[in-house]
C-alpha cells in the first residue's frame, strides 16, 4: 500500500540526544567559536538551522 507511512514519536529527541552525546565527546564537532578566550566546540549543521 503506497499510503503507509512510519511514524517515530521520539525521534526528535532522541537525534538531538545523539547530537549533544556526540559534540560531548567532541566527536563530529567541525567548527570552534571563541568567545573571550572561551572555545566551544559545534556543529556547523546545527548552527545553520538556528
Amino acid at each position: 500500500n503506497t499510503n503507509e507511512k512510519f511514524v517515530s514519536q521520539c525521534h526528535a529527541q532522541q537525534s538531538l540526544n545523539r547530537m549533544r552525546d556526540l559534540c560531548l565527546a567532541d566527536k563530529l564537532t567541525d567548527i570552534t567559536l571563541v568567545v573571550s578566550n572561551i572555545e566551544i566546540t559545534a556543529h556547523r549543521l546545527v548552527l545553520s538551522s538556528a
